[in-house]
């Protein structure tokens, strides 16, 4: 037996059955308006630990750990010191310890995820370098799904027999299909309606579209949208958190109402750019091929 599997055991408790509905949550590093937004949606809030906190009033029950901070080479041990006094400052629901990886081994993981433990009620433990059914099922498994920082680390039905996953950032469509491999997802986070608000996008629940919602006004439909597709038979508290929030207006009509226009900017002999990967688990990769081949330019994926 493994020492991985020895840990594992000891640290096993009783299983029990879960009820609770599968926790919807978005990162806002410092944004006051847009955690309004989410928050309205009734999605739960959180931030880096390396980054600025929404506003007091917003409750955070999720703080991320910050990874890239040690890609580019900083200490670990500070690092995780500074995250472990915002973990116990904010008292989350979820904290993220540090990835197993090349830069923190499987036993200095467990050592963190312990140490947090005491501040929140769920540590999410990453596997990149084990298997993820070597995490002791005290803790959950985070699984990444951002195909831009590595993507999973494991082929997704490695996961299927954790007692316990939360999909780790990425595109809606992506985290659908996971869900679909009989993945036990029970919380994920996301920022990407953010993103896709900037462009005037909203979720429907298979694919962004463009509404004329505004940017905050597509941020709360499409949290709202994500929460009601992981949880279709529970009561949402979005009614309850619209009331406790703002709704937030920029001033500007043009941004609160439209902000974005479709308009092709392209030249007749410019190259079209690949959509990217997000584009391509939400759309028909091959129409859009035999759509836009038919401007007499080759039509290649670039990186």
């Amino acid at each position: 037996m493994s020492q991985a599997q020895l840990i594992s055991d000891s640290l096993d408790p009783i299983p029990k059955q879960r009820l609770e509905p599968v926790d919807v949550i978005t990162t806002v590093n410092g944004g006051t308006d847009t955690a309004y937004a989410a928050a309205r949606s009734g999605v739960l809030i959180g931030y880096e630990s390396s980054e600025t906190r929404p506003p007091d009033e917003i409750p955070i029950d999720f703080v991320d750990w910050p990874f890239r901070k040690i890609d580019e080479g900083s200490a670990i041990d500070e690092v995780f010191e500074q995250h472990l006094a915002v973990v116990k400052r904010e008292r989350p629901k979820y904290a993220v310890a540090p990835d197993i990886d090349e830069h923190v081994g499987y036993i200095e993981a467990i050592q963190y995820a312990l140490k947090l433990q005491r501040y929140c009620d769920t540590v999410i433990v990453v596997p990149k370098s084990v298997h993820p059914q070597d995490v002791p099922r005290q803790f959950r498994v985070g699984m990444p799904c951002q195909d831009r920082f590595g993507g999973t680390p494991h082929p997704w039905t490695e996961y299927a027999n954790c007692k316990e996953v939360h999909l780790l950032g990425g595109n809606p469509a992506k985290q659908t299909q996971i869900g679909k491999y009989y993945v036990p997802v029970c919380s994920l986070d996301t920022a990407v309606p953010i993103s896709r608000a900037r462009w005037g996008k909203v979720w429907t629940g298979k694919k962004f579209i463009r509404k004329r919602k505004g940017f905050y006004g597509s941020i709360e439909e499409s949290f709202a949208t994500l929460w009601r597709e992981w949880n279709p038979d529970r009561y949402s508290s979005s009614r309850e958190m619209r009331w406790k929030y703002p709704k937030p207006l920029s001033g500007n009509p043009i941004y609160d109402n439209d902000p974005f226009e479709v308009e092709d900017y392209l030249m007749d002999d410019e190259e079209i750019p690949f959509p990217g990967r997000a584009w391509c688990y939400e759309n028909d990769i091959e129409e859009w091929r035999e759509k836009n081949t038919g401007r007499g330019i080759d039509v290649k994926p670039t990186s």
